[in-house]
């Protein structure tokens, strides 16, 4: 199913307000979804259609509304895909597993599965080709890459040729736009590096020679309106058991001058609406909340749900759920978060109206 684009429509939305819809008027449509092969599935959308991508044994798996709209498909030598993500409709770039390498010896080296471009054609895989020699956690920026090679940030154009940008880590560029946060620490890596506290700050870099420091910031997503909402930790992240157990503030920046608002606390993973300032975000007790960015009441959506993950145009929302509910899982709260993180996962969607349309 194609994603309608109405130009015209988008045009007279933005010239009149941006009308946001209170949390309480989600309307659940359906939902469907599918079981992952692998615990760490990284889904995402296709930005063209409601296809979504994820990891799988081996591999990865394109996977649509339906019975039986699972492909899977795997390389030769069966490499891993990890951090997968959307160019366009028919490409889509992943990189290894991890940053970097330590030999016996001592010495670190980025790890060598490389950045990697798939293309598509038919819903099947025609190319795969390797882009640049390294880059972790890849990001589309423009019609750019941005990956981590060791402790820096370097931007990929389509050609394979590489630069550096800065020295940082873990990187969420504004897709379409010239801004990009990334963070001073790699705060959920070994620091093999700076030499620093594991927790430190957040840039957001607007623009070139317009940034905000936000301590102890450690994620970020960009709003539609060009804002930015990052997630701040109470305290460094404990070594064992989720690293938003310390306690976490969500605060909204809307531009470089505004003064940071909250707009939640002991939330994580927040995902921005794409046309709307509606965030879906998860509760320390695992619970898919949605949030308003103009203050109107925090909604509970449904009792469970990770990573959420907006479709290109809305009208989705993209959840894990584990395939065993932790209550079920026996032992202290961090074995049982333990034990929930190694299972596979159940990929949900939530089909949803904000009206009386049908999708």
């Amino acid at each position: 199913m194609r994603i309608a684009v109405v130009a015209i429509l988008a045009l007279v939305l933005t010239a009149c307000g941006r009308q946001t819809p209170d949390p309480d008027r989600y309307t659940v449509l359906r939902t469907y979804g599918w079981e992952s092969t692998v615990p760490d599935p990284q889904a995402e959308w296709n930005p063209t259609s409601y296809q979504v991508l994820a990891r799988a044994a081996g591999g990865f798996v394109l996977l649509d509304e339906g019975g039986g709209q699972q492909q899977y498909f795997s390389s030769l030598e069966h490499r891993s895909m990890n951090h997968p993500v959307w160019l366009n409709g028919n490409q889509f770039a992943f990189g290894p597993p991890r940053n970097v390498l330590r030999s016996e010896s001592g010495t670190v080296v980025p790890h060598p599965d490389g950045l990697q471009i798939v293309r598509l054609a038919n819903n099947r895989p025609i190319s795969t080709k390797v882009l640049a020699a390294a880059g972790y956690r890849p990001r589309r920026w423009k019609d750019q890459i941005v990956a981590q090679v060791e402790d820096r940030l370097q931007v990929v154009d389509s050609s394979g040729a590489a630069s550096d940008f800065t020295n940082g880590f873990s990187a969420v560029p504004q897709a379409d736009g010239p801004g990009i946060c990334y963070l001073e620490t790699p705060v959920f890596d070994d620091d093999l590096w700076t030499a620093r506290p594991r927790l430190s700050s957040m840039i957001i870099r607007w623009k070139p020679g317009k940034i905000t420091v936000v301590p102890r910031g450690v994620d970020a997503t960009w709003t539609v309106d060009g804002g930015v909402v990052v997630t701040v930790l109470a305290a460094e992240p404990p070594a064992k058991g989720p690293w938003w157990s310390v306690g976490t503030e969500l605060l909204y920046f809307a531009e470089a001058k505004a003064k940071p608002v909250s707009v939640g606390r002991d939330l994580h993973a927040a995902d921005a609406h794409p046309t709307s300032n509606t965030l879906a975000a998860v509760s320390a007790d695992g619970r898919l909340m949605l949030v308003d960015l103009a203050g109107r009441p925090t909604r509970l959506f449904a009792d469970q749900g990770e990573r959420p993950r907006w479709s290109p145009d809305g009208a989705r929302l993209l959840v894990e759920e584990p395939l065993l509910a932790p209550a079920a899982v026996g032992g202290t709260k961090d074995a049982r978060a333990e034990a929930a993180a190694a299972q596979g996962r159940f990929l949900r969607v939530y089909v949803l109206s904000t009206t009386t349309d049908k999708r």
